[in-house]
């Protein structure tokens, strides 16, 4: 098939365009015919050979207003250019299907924002326009789901719940031998009792709260541990910054449970990437991944009370949870269920 991938900037920064990369290749060895339409190519990425790369330059454009013109340059591309799939990673309105990882109405009621700057006008436009132009979109969990319904019109019928795929390479399930050697290569001891948060955006992803949890905790054998970017400055004892690790599946090895308080997570793919490595998991109830924690793999705080979340976290015990050796298989998060489901539902609504 002749397959055109959309997504606006290809470059290494975050999980969509780990998506696109991961989605490219993909298609490229099941002998696809696969075109990437961008605004901007940074040139990290190498894809393979045969991957073209066509770029629709916006020239002077106003930042708020990029993604608006990188639209109307996209149905200009179309109108000349055919294909049999076109596919998109962001919100734009000529493609057959297009991912919605997340919504900008359902972010500002969770981080309690007024919505009035010129940018907010913006998303809230591409949001609305994707659900009105796209009959089958593909939400990251069915909280986004239930928000495009929601906030924005669009037809439950045309949502399909896909969750992020997972790199099932880097994200495995060391032994207990194994663990405890990582342990003393951080200078960890046994019994400490070890908790883990990844983060790229402190304040959605409840940071503070964790913060202000573990001032509570500094009187037990308790560590927090803490990888991302930015630097995270605190004078707690019993929280230590990592920094940006290469190998974030690190730090799910040296952890007992993985914690996550966001006030906004449309997925949270720390969550899967926890559990893949068999360590159980901790989140709010705004987190999209929620849909894979069962009583065996983790708990949903119904409250971002620090006072509650210290409470918890000093009486919880490893022991009480088995996370499933086919974790991964059993929520189809590998890449091969997520594009097989994706290729399946997308070629049913073209056929139909």
């Amino acid at each position: 098939m002749k397959i055109a991938l959309i997504y606006y900037r290809i470059t290494l920064r975050g999980g969509l365009e780990t998506r696109l990369i991961n989605y490219t290749n993909y298609l490229v060895e099941k002998g696809h015919d696969v075109t990437i339409v961008c605004a901007k190519d940074k040139g990290e990425v190498t894809f393979p050979p045969s991957v073209k790369i066509v770029r629709l330059p916006l020239r002077i454009v106003p930042k708020p207003l990029r993604m608006l013109a990188f639209n109307f340059r996209l149905k200009r591309y179309f109108q000349k250019k055919k294909y049999d799939f076109t596919f998109s990673l962001g919100r734009t309105f000529y493609q057959d299907a297009v991912l919605a990882p997340s919504n900008h109405e359902g972010y500002l009621r969770a981080m309690n924002k007024s919505g009035r700057r010129i940018i907010d006008y913006v998303e809230h436009y591409l949001d609305k326009k994707t659900c009105e132009y796209n009959d089958l979109i593909f939400a990251a969990s069915s909280m986004i789901k239930e928000e495009m319904i929601e906030y924005y019109g669009a037809k439950r019928e045309n949502v399909h719940v896909l969750f992020p795929p997972l790199n099932t390479q880097n994200f495995t399930r060391p032994s207990e031998a194994a663990r405890k050697i990582i342990r003393r290569e951080y200078n960890i001891e046994t019994d400490t009792k070890v908790f883990a948060f990844v983060s790229a955006s402190h304040k959605r992803k409840g940071l503070d709260i964790l913060l202000k949890t573990f001032e509570g905790l500094q009187n037990e054998n308790v560590l927090l541990l803490i990888a991302g970017y930015p630097d995270v400055k605190t004078a707690l004892p019993n929280v230590r910054f990592l920094g940006f690790l290469s190998s974030p599946e690190i730090i799910y090895h040296l952890a007992d449970f993985t914690v996550h308080p966001a006030r906004y997570e449309p997925f949270g793919q720390i969550i899967s990437e926890s559990l893949a490595c068999g360590t159980p998991v901790l989140v709010s109830e705004k987190v999209g991944a929620k849909e894979v924690v069962t009583p065996k793999t983790g708990q949903v705080l119904p409250t971002l009370n620090p006072d509650h979340w210290a409470e918890t976290l000093r009486n919880i015990n490893r022991l009480a949870f088995d996370v499933p050796e086919d974790f991964v298989e059993q929520n189809e998060l590998s890449l091969e269920q997520h594009m097989q489901k994706l290729m399946q539902i997308s070629m049913a609504k073209i056929m139909a």
